[in-house]
């Protein structure tokens, strides 16, 4: 698989004893295990924007991450009221440096107030 700048899942595996030529590897145990993690770094290039765009952060504050294999976060976030039609074009997410490796996607959804 094509090593790129998007996350990947990582297998690893360890042990004590290092191999050498005349022995297989020592087989690991328990050391063992996977995680989503990116392994290029993502320097974007600055991109132009139309001057007249309209800039709105979400942000999760003081958030813990559990000791869990996956964890789905959800926030219901309102955005701003509009006088006219508008489009997202641009989506790009701020995460706190040394945790890029623990967040692989985000989704993004529409919803609307019930009527009732």
């Amino acid at each position: 698989r094509l090593i790129n700048k998007d996350p990947l899942r990582v297998l690893w595996a360890w042990n004590d004893q290092d191999p050498d030529d005349q022995t297989d590897p020592v087989y690991h145990g328990v050391n063992r295990g996977v995680r989503s993690s990116a392994l290029l770094r993502n320097n974007d290039k600055l991109e132009s924007m139309p001057d007249n765009y309209i800039s709105h952060n979400v942000v999760f504050n003081n958030v813990t991450i559990p000791s869990k294999r996956t964890t789905y976060w959800c926030k219901v976030v309102p955005m701003p009221t509009l006088q006219t039609k508008h489009h997202i074009f641009k989506v790009k997410p701020f995460i706190t440096p040394g945790n890029e490796g623990m967040v692989h996607h985000i989704t993004i959804f529409k919803c609307h107030k019930n009527p009732n």
